[in-house]
């Protein structure tokens, strides 16, 4: 026997004991004994029925000691009802019409056999539930919740049989005959798909059962860590294996009678319902007129199973519910919290305990005591032990004289309450905690369906990982989230606190969530339905669309999430913030007017790049999707972007293409290459030269990822920000784009350039970084004349360093310190990392969904002709057929799925719709959606239907202030990834589902704005059959697989092949070529000797000129005025020798800007430090240019140098060095910044009125 104290603290010790010792199940043996003494006791007379009545409901009169938050309102009575209708069914007098399993088989939604499931199931070869229905009809006496529960668990069905009929390779044809019977075919499917998706859904009921139900059994909060038992393991030695041996006793289907803890509104609803069905009072019902009454109301139901209305609702469009309603009744369910055990049952109840008591009594049921030691506890030895309450044990000892009388039922609900320091858990009674712990994990391991039958191959692998995997939702591994979430995504928000924790009520809910940081991730309020306005035509969006401030964006959150506080233009609905970031990306990306010329090159190259690395490995095939599209998209991104580290794919040879050596160069340096040839001294050379050492290799290839794998990172920080992604997957997906958002923005601040801070430097340092950019230089061409790595043409640090130079355009107010604190480098590097980062995702996703879709929508077989003209034109190159290609890509993308995009009314408003539709009004908070695919696709635009690649779309790609920045730069490019794939021949669908993307929205009745997703087939996965290959949902295709003629592909070369190429074999015609080479490199070499020399010398001697020299600013990219060049090359001319010059305040209390102008043949340089205290930084701009500002330094009016300018240099004041370039050109140095204002707002500028500084020009040799 187990001896316990009583306490939530004992039980889950014990349930691991019962587990790993392997004797839950194993108990056949003490229910025979407690059966046979059950029978030689003496029933108790009938006249004590009334008597046990009132002894529990004179136990409800106790005062409760806490209130128990509602936990499962209404599934812990739909779990009663799924095993106590198994001896206990109210209106079955006989046990022989029991034919319910004692297993979690979901009776009520299914029923108990094949006759039970044809009253509800479509049977139309899809292997569906009518909607929105199921089998019991014993739902009129319990809480609308449970009804609303069941009607889920139905949704929940048919979502995952519409998901298996998707994953079926070659599934038949849902199409009736016309006398509605199916062939065998489609019956054979229907039966699959039913009992697949039945043992499924019922996997998600168990999931529950194990995890929500138990955690408060346990005594544990529902917001915290799970139990984490694992109660399905294998025990070695076990004397019933899993998967046999149970069959639960009568004494445990009371243990599902929970209603001591049913809530007022639960009390309410009970008898309003008893009212209805027997027209009198609960408490005066008699056992005739209820049986009675009971009889007639469910003959009446089971007429009409599919179509009746229950919960208090009406149907709708498709006999399905409004998922509104629903969830208003799931949300009042969550907010009223149960009573707490230990006060009784209420008084409505009194008609069903005397049924139950009479039924317990005829079925033999044994007494407390008897349980108990079936369970493996301890007997009570009195009436005091069982009931510390004084009234309550003398009641009950005289009602049954001896503690070993008293009644099961009885003594379960009169019990004292468990004790529960931590105040959490249901609190029943121990010997009912302990038998519902005991009698749930015995009936799982007891069912094979969940056990020896659960495998992916009777489930399907996405079958079997669906109701296996504990879900990453945010809610502690709780399953309740996946069914809400999955069945009303539109109402149960993927953070919200009425999904993730429906057993508790928010009060009990809020104080719990994990702090600091993790609280601000949930939504604590109610959730609100949204009225939901649908734009159809093309001048209401724009209206919208153009007004920004009244119909702001929904996106602008989570650009701010993913981008580090700063935000994204795409999400401003200030016109002039907007402007001026997409003004700088947009300057970055397109800098000059051959920019896209060479984009489109860029594009064409890798396309073909990827089609013939493909044709090595997989020749006649290729997944257009995955190795070209999101791959080309992807490098691009990376590599003109963002720099980012890429592993390099393997080729035939199986050797990494960063191996391939540069073979010209190698073979013009081969004289002095010979002399080098050992590797030792080669790698010695290379890190004297400051190249990557093995450990600093290894590092950097720690930190690349795979193409596949950086697209899919992108795809979730797009899904994340637009919406585009169900609640289900919404929690996870949220940590991905946040994980993968934060190493984003790590690696391109480590990228980005300094900005062009103007710094004063020592001669030594001057010196030491002449001599590094040399060593620099000498380092790229020592590896690539060692290791092969050819020098880029063009890197993402020149789209980097112009949009810094960029950054630094703007408004000086950005460099000040702001309300926040934050730095000149904090304000600036967040602004351009949230712009390259959310340029990078947009380019990244959004541009290979389209294009892909576009791809796929041509292969249709009506729109033949069309595809063979797209052929035609992909074999030219010209700007016609160019444009004409953009043209099919934009009618691929109005026709078949183009955006929809959000906005959300900020006050009361009419929308004008034209085509004589009247106005939209719409009210504050009301969300707008404007349908793109309507706008353009309606009788209003002239045959709208028919694809036209001449046709003027103007605003298909966005309208008003957020359309799409990037037009231009698609029109240039999309076309040569549409020629690299469609000049490949005879190009068609590969067989099957990997043909062809395959759309599927997670709502049985998807509306208007729910977001399709792709089902994507994983290549690698393993599988037998076709349906067992792992298949997946994801916002944009992964894969779309065609075939088409090799013959003519020329296949990417194995480096073996390209060393051969440039293989160099002894004779005449290559001496005379090697002589001729060495006499020119001679020439160079020495050419470059005399320019270092020359450059050495000139350093040394200014080392020892009383000029000061500082170094020059990091080379720039070109801005819209001239740039200044790298360095001012000497020998240089003085125009303005050193002197002191000063700023003195105007009448507003500035500074006023010390400026010049000059118009010279050459270039020249200016230098500039701060004298007296240091107390000024300088800003320097050329023309409209901001060039930099000076160094920044700390406040200190102590330290003076006076007019020792020299001696100002090496104390460290703030001074600078700039180049300007020759021309006619203003020049303007302003103050920047120190001193600090004082509470007028205006810094004292003290007795001179100014400030001083010393400064200097040189004209340059060019």
């Amino acid at each position: 026997m187990t001896n316990v104290s009583g306490s939530h603290a004992d039980l889950l010790p014990s349930l691991q004991q019962l587990v790993k010792n392997g004797e839950i199940g194993d108990r056949d043996c003490v229910l025979q004994e407690v059966m046979k003494s059950a029978s030689l006791r003496d029933e108790p007379d009938a006249t004590l029925e009334k008597d046990a009545i009132l002894l529990l409901h004179k136990a409800g009169r106790l005062e409760a000691k806490h209130r128990l938050p509602e936990q499962l309102p209404p599934a812990d009575i739909v779990f009663k009802e799924l095993l106590e209708s198994k001896a206990l069914s109210i209106r079955r007098p006989h046990s022989a019409d029991n034919h319910i399993s004692s297993h979690f088989d979901l009776y009520p939604l299914y029923g108990g056999g094949p006759s039970d499931f044809d009253k509800i199931r479509l049977k139309d070869g899809s292997g569906m539930l009518s909607p929105d229905c199921f089998f019991d009809d014993r739902l009129i006496f319990l809480p609308r919740a449970a009804a609303v529960l069941l009607i889920l668990f139905n949704r929940n069905h048919n979502y995952i049989a519409r998901r298996l009929l998707l994953h079926r390779e070659t599934p038949a044809d849902i199409v009736g005959s016309a006398d509605g019977a199916l062939s065998q075919s489609l019956k054979l499917q229907d039966d699959d798909i039913f009992e697949k998706a039945r043992r499924i859904n019922c996997g998600h009921f168990r999931n529950i059962m194990l995890e929500d139900m138990l955690k408060p059994l346990l005594g544990l909060p529902i917001v915290g860590p799970s139990h984490k038992l694992n109660l399905l393991s294998e025990v070695k030695g076990a004397q019933v294996p899993l998967g046999n041996g149970f069959d639960g006793p009568v004494e445990s289907a009371l243990l599902y009678d929970w209603s001591p803890i049913m809530s007022l509104a639960d009390i309410q609803h009970f008898e309003e319902a008893m009212r209805e069905i027997a027209n009198d009072d609960a408490e005066k019902v008699s056992l005739f007129d209820f049986d009675q009454a009971v009889e007639d109301f469910t003959t009446t139901m089971n007429a009409s199973k599919r179509n009746r209305d229950c919960a208090g609702l009406q149907r709708g469009e498709g006999s399905r519910f409004r998922d509104s309603d629903l969830a208003q009744i799931l949300y009042d369910a969550t907010e009223c919290p149960a009573r707490g055990a230990g006060q009784g049952i209420p008084s409505c109840q009194r008609v069903m305990q005397i049924k139950v008591i009479e039924r317990a009594r005829s079925s033999k049921a044994g007494s407390l005591n008897d349980y108990r030691r079936f369970l493996g506890l301890k007997a009570l030895q009195s009436f005091k032990e069982w009931s510390s309450n004084p009234s309550i044990a003398a009641s009950a000892e005289k009602l049954y004289k001896s503690i070993d009388n008293l009644e099961v039922y009885v003594g379960l609900q009169a019990e004292d309450t468990i004790k529960n320091t931590a105040d959490s858990g249901f609190r029943f009674g121990y010997t009912k905690t302990y038998g519902l712990l005991v009698d749930i994990v015995s009936r799982v391991r007891s069912d094979p369906t969940f056990t020896t039958q659960f495998f992916a191959e009777i489930l399907t692998l996405w079958g079997y990982g669906d109701c296996s995997l504990r879900p990453n939702n945010g809610s502690f591994g709780a399953s309740m989230p996946k069914l809400l979430q999955r069945t009303l995504p539109h109402d149960y928000q993927y953070n919200s606190i009425y999904g993730l924790f429906p057993l508790a009520t928010p009060e009990y809910t809020i104080p719990l969530l994990p702090e600091p940081k993790p609280r601000a991730m949930y939504s604590i309020e109610r959730p609100q339905p949204h009225k939901v306005h649908h734009l159809a035509t093309k001048e209401a969006i724009s209206h919208v669309f153009n007004q920004p401030k009244l119909f702001p964006t929904i996106y602008n959150d989570s650009l701010i999430a993913v981008t580090g506080g700063y935000g994204y233009f795409l999400g401003f609905d200030d016109e002039e913030r907007h402007d001026q970031d997409q003004m700088m990306s947009l300057h970055a990306l397109i800098p000059d007017k051959g920019a896209l010329r060479r984009y489109a090159d860029s594009f064409a190259n890798m396309a073909n790049e990827c089609i013939k690395e493909t044709a090595v490995t997989r020749p006649g095939e290729i997944d257009v999707a995955h190795d070209v599209i999101n791959a080309v998209c992807t490098r691009w991104v990376c590599e003109t972007l963002l720099d980012y580290p890429l592993k390099q794919a393997v080729n035939g040879a199986g050797t990494a293409s960063e191996d391939i050596p540069g073979p010209l160069m190698r073979y013009i340096w081969r004289p002095f290459w010979g002399r080098f040839s050992k590797i030792g001294f080669v790698v010695q050379l290379l890190r004297r030269v400051g190249s990557v050492t093995a450990e600093g290799k290894e590092q950097e290839r720690n930190s690349e990822l795979q193409l596949a794998e950086l697209h899919d990172k992108f795809a979730s920080l797009y899904a994340f920000v637009f919406h585009n992604i169900d609640s289900e997957d919404a929690w996870k997906l949220r940590e991905t784009a946040l994980r993968t958002s934060a190493a984003l923005s790590t690696h391109i601040c480590r990228k980005l350039p300094h900005p062009r801070v103007i710094s004063v430097q020592s001669y030594t340092s001057f010196l030491n970084d002449s001599f590094g950019e040399i060593r620099s230089l000498l380092t790229q061409i020592v590896r690539e004349f060692t290791t092969g790595t050819m020098l880029p043409e063009q890197t993402a640090q020149t789209f980097l360093d112009r949009v810094v130079s960029a950054n630094q355009s703007i408004s000086q107010h950005l460099y000040q310190e702001n309300a926040n604190g934050a730095t000149l480098a904090q304000t600036g590097n967040a602004r351009v990392v949230a712009n390259v980062l959310g340029l990078a995702i947009v380019a990244a996703v959004k541009y290979a969904k389209v294009c892909t879709q576009a791809v796929n929508f041509y292969f249709q077989d009506e729109y033949l002709k069309e595809r063979e003209e797209i052929v035609r034109l992909s074999l030219l190159n010209d700007p016609k057929s160019t444009k004409l290609l953009m043209g099919y890509i934009r009618e691929a993308y109005r026709l078949d799925n183009p955006l929809g995009i959000w906005r959300q009314a900020s006050s009361d408003a009419v929308i004008p719709q034209s085509h004589g539709l009247p106005g939209i009004r719409v009210s504050a908070g009301d969300r707008i959606y404007a349908d793109f695919s309507k706008a353009f696709n309606n009788p209003s635009v002239p045959d709208h239907a028919r694809v036209d690649p001449n046709r003027e779309t103007q605003g298909i790609q966005g309208l008003g202030l957020h359309k799409c920045p990037g037009i231009s730069f698609a029109d240039h490019t999309m076309p040569e990834i549409f020629k690299a794939i469609f000049r490949l021949e005879n190009l068609r669908r590969a067989p099957g589902r990997a043909g062809s993307l395959v759309r599927f929205s997670a709502h049985p009745g998807p509306r208007d704005t729910a977001p399709k997703l792709f089902l994507n087939t994983d290549p690698k996965a393993p599988g037998t059959r076709p349906e067992d290959v792992s298949v997946q949902l994801a916002s944009y295709p992964r894969s779309l697989v065609l075939q088409y003629d090799a013959k003519n592909v020329i296949a990417a070369e194995s480096i073996a092949q390209k060393r051969k190429k440039w293989k160099i074999d002894p004779g005449k015609t290559t001496q005379n070529m090697r002589a001729i080479m060495d006499r020119t490199l001679s020439v160079i070499v020495i050419f470059l000797m005399f320019w270092t020399i020359s450059y050495m010398i000139n350093s040394i001697m200014s080392f020892f000129s009383p000029t000061p020299h500082t170094k020059p600013p990091p080379p720039s990219s070109p801005s819209p005025t001239s740039a200044p060049p790298a360095a001012c090359l000497p020998p240089t001319t003085p125009i303005q020798s050193w002197e002191i010059t000063s700023m003195k305040a105007g009448d507003d209390g500035r500074l006023i800007p010390l400026q010049y102008t000059l118009d010279l043949p050459t270039a020249h340089s200016l230098s500039m430090v701060d004298v007296d205290a240091k107390d000024m930084k300088m800003a320097i701009w050329l023309d409209k240019t901001l060039l930099g500002i000076t160094a920044d330094i700390e406040l200190n009016k102590s330290e003076n140098c006076g007019d020792n300018f020299g001696d100002c240099l090496n104390r460290g004041f703030s001074g600078g060095y700039v180049v300007i370039p020759k021309g006619n050109h203003t020049v303007r140095i302003e103050w920047a910044g120190v001193e600090k204002p004082g509470p007028d707002g205006k810094v004292d500028w003290g007795e001179e009125a100014g400030r001083r500084l010393a400064w200097s020009r040189d004209a340059c040799a060019v």
